[in-house]
């Protein structure tokens, strides 16, 4: 009965192994046909990081997948040789998948990269057409010259009284000067200051044949 048991309980064993294998090579089946999807499209952004977190799933997939083989042989080290070809054909799958994954994800960020380009590119060219303005240089103080001084203009002459003046305030002064009629020698008659009527007693001396009247220069002022 031990040895029956032994053997019964070394089959269920492997048959769960071998259930739990082929659930492993079943999701990498589907992720194989995933990528035959992708072949023929250009991979946007989102289908990038998708597909980057399937990759990382199906590497912990094959972690998983060597402790269950490394069971599988030692319990049925039998037929270890169908078991190590098993392990080789799984192994290949899985490697092969992961690469052609990561080979996606890369093409798709060059042409992510090769869009870029030409954008700042253009933008670059747009810099470098606009002209660069100069630096406007600090404009120096406007400088003040000294002013010149104004040469003194002299002082215009002052006009000169007219003789007529002169003559009119002689006359005026010599209203003020009472007129003395004089006979003068050889029967003249004296006059001091011309312009001033002659008097009623000069006339008569004029009147007269023998006396003529002499106009004498008036006096010099002060």
């Amino acid at each position: 009965m031990g040895l029956e048991d032994d053997i019964s309980d070394i089959k269920s064993k492997l048959k769960e192994l071998s259930l739990r294998r082929s659930s492993i090579k079943g999701q990498l089946t589907k992720f194989k046909n995933y990528l035959v999807t992708l072949e023929s499209i250009q991979l946007s952004s989102i289908q990038v990081a998708e597909l980057s977190l399937k990759v990382k799933k199906i590497e912990l997939l094959s972690t998983t997948f060597d402790k269950i083989q490394n069971e599988v042989e030692i319990i049925n080290h039998t037929n270890l040789e169908y078991e190590l070809t098993e392990r080789d054909i799984i192994e290949s799958d899985i490697i092969t998948c992961i690469a052609k994954a990561n080979s996606f994800i890369e093409e798709a960020s060059i042409h992510s990269e090769a869009r870029r380009k030409p954008a700042s590119k253009r933008r670059r060219s747009r810099k470098r057409r606009a002209p660069a303005r100069p630096a406007q240089e600090p404009q120096p103080a406007p400088t003040i010259p000294p002013s010149k001084p104004q040469p003194q203009q002299p002082d215009p002459p002052q006009p000169q009284a007219p003789a007529a003046t002169t003559a009119v305030n002689t006359t005026r002064r010599a209203k003020t000067v009472k007129t003395r009629p004089s006979l003068g020698t050889h029967g003249t008659l004296q006059v001091e200051h011309p312009g001033t009527p002659l008097t009623a007693t000069q006339l008569k001396l004029a009147a007269r044949t023998d006396v003529r009247p002499v106009v004498t220069a008036p006096p010099r002022l002060p």
